[in-house]
């Protein structure tokens, strides 16, 4: 009997011990299941409408709608050759919170999301997919994707891909595609990023984006308009083989690779068999400021642009020069600042700089010419000056953009004259304020010393700059060393900003 009762006690005892765990709030919320089937909404036959929302996500029927919020979708390898999301033509993906997809499958075909139609995504959450062995988005119509941010990396396939269609990237979307082959691929349709905070970054082993079209016809391909663009691709930046490139806002960087010995194939930063457009007020210039201007990131001809840069026949640059560009908005030129006077003798040679103002002119660059090539001559690019004959003469440095001016006078005299002294003024150490200019003057021992071009700069650039002709500009508290160079002699100038 007693044993009896021990074992009624227990039951007892489990079943409201069962009953308080059913009942009890959770302490903590927990991290959203993992689902392992594919979600497939193709079509009305094979939705089942008894479930039409689980954990992460919802579909709408009427509207084909499927919203994300929490998902966590793990395909495994159960589901050979199934796309991890299916969606019938015409659907909306809505992007909340923070979600994921991903496709395990190894053997190909696992697409991450696989749309039978046009396909748009939007929304102010992220989404993460991932794809072992199949492209990471993919359409056979139009893409669009607005505002949502989306990290796509496609081991063995695209990043996206419409075929037949195009992608249109905007409205502040985010997208960071990291892929094997294209980062994105449209065929028979264009490719277009505007929106002033829209981020397209691709890093591919083959081509960044590449629009082809099964008729040669004069579309535009690829349309950059708005926000920010980054390509690192080990081909190709942009590939086009029919249509034109345009460029008409926005910036960014588009590295492309070096030849591909292997097959003999030159890779460039845009490649276009028609046109590349770049609207007035944008700049398009080679890696890190490269001389080369913007015909040189061309690989075929002819082109147009709307800017006012010199085009030149594409073997006329260095195929090394064509691989990586930078663009965006045109920063006008408002002025240059040359060295005042120069004292050079005959056969001697000194070589002037010139300060084109702003400090981030899109185009710096400037022309040389003497006024009379009798006393001194003067190279056109770069600035270096030769005396030929006893007299004077004038130098001017003339902006490329904007015709801005400078002058330097130059005197040719009989006999070199060699420096012995530099002397700054202020002399050693001074203080400014920030936001204020101040003029370092210099003063030369014998003062008409020949072929000196005095040099400045700065040892701390975020608290005073200084020009070519010893204007300093104090930004922030802080100490900067100006060192000015003059021959083979030095002298420093230590700048307290308050």
């Amino acid at each position: 009997m007693k044993a009896f009762r021990r074992i009624i006690s227990a039951v007892v005892a489990l079943v409201l011990v069962m009953s308080v765990s059913l009942v009890a709030p959770p302490t903590a919320s927990a991290a959203p299941s993992q689902i392992k089937a594919p979600l497939n909404f193709f079509d009305a036959i094979t939705v089942d409408t008894n479930k039409l929302s689980s954990e992460g996500w919802k579909w709408v029927q009427s509207t084909k709608t499927l919203t994300l919020d929490g998902l966590n979708l793990n395909c495994d390898k159960a589901y050979d050759f199934h796309p991890a999301v299916i969606l019938p033509g015409g659907s909306t993906i809505e992007v909340k919170g923070s979600n994921s997809i991903r496709n395990s499958y190894t053997d190909g075909g696992g697409t991450g999301i696989r749309a039978y139609g046009a396909l748009t995504i939007k929304g102010s959450g992220t989404l993460k997919a991932y794809t072992n062995n199949g492209t990471g988005i993919a359409a056979s119509g139009n893409i669009t994707i607005s505002g949502a941010t989306l990290s796509i990396v496609a081991n063995m396939e695209e990043g996206i891909t419409a075929d037949p269609g195009g992608v249109a990237i905007n409205n502040g979307a985010n997208v960071k595609i990291s892929t094997s082959y294209s980062g994105i691929s449209a065929r028979d349709g264009n490719v277009s990023v505007s929106g002033s905070s829209t981020v397209l970054d691709i890093e591919t082993y083959s081509s960044g984006i590449v629009a082809t079209a099964t008729t040669l016809d004069s579309r535009v391909a690829v349309s950059i308009s708005g926000g920010s663009l980054k390509i690192d691709a080990s081909e190709s930046g942009i590939f086009v083989n029919s249509g034109s490139v345009t460029f008409s806002g926005g910036s960014g960087t588009i590295k492309a690779d070096r030849q591909n010995k292997a097959v003999k194939v030159d890779y460039f930063a845009v490649y276009v068999n028609s046109k590349l457009v770049v609207d007035k007020g944008l700049f398009v210039k080679g890696w890190k400021g490269s001389s080369y201007t913007q015909a040189s990131t061309i690989a075929t001809f002819p082109v147009e642009f709307g800017g006012s840069y010199q085009t030149f026949a594409a073997a006329a640059a260095p195929k090394e020069k064509l691989l990586n560009i930078e663009f965006g908005k045109a920063v006008k030129v408002t002025g240059v600042k040359t060295q005042k006077t120069l004292y050079i003798a005959k056969s001697q040679t000194a070589k002037l700089t010139a300060a084109v103002r702003p400090q981030n002119a899109s185009n710096k660059g400037v022309t040389w010419k003497s006024s009379n090539s009798k006393i001194a001559t003067v190279n056109k690019t770069t600035g270096s000056v030769k005396g030929l004959n006893v007299g004077k003469t004038t130098i001017t440095a003339t902006t490329n953009d904007g015709k801005k001016a400078a002058t330097c006078t130059v005197h040719v005299v009989g006999k070199k004259a060699k420096l012995t002294s530099l002397s700054l003024t202020p002399a050693k150490t001074c203080s400014a304020r920030t936001n204020t200019t101040l003029q370092v003057k210099t003063k030369l021992t014998p003062s008409k010393a020949t072929g000196i071009v005095l040099t400045y700069s700065s040892s701390n650039a975020k608290v005073a700059t200084v020009d070519n002709t010893g204007l300093v500009t104090a930004l922030t508290p802080g100490k900067a060393i100006i060192t000015v160079k003059a021959g083979t002699k030095t002298s420093k100038l230590t700048v307290n900003v308050e």
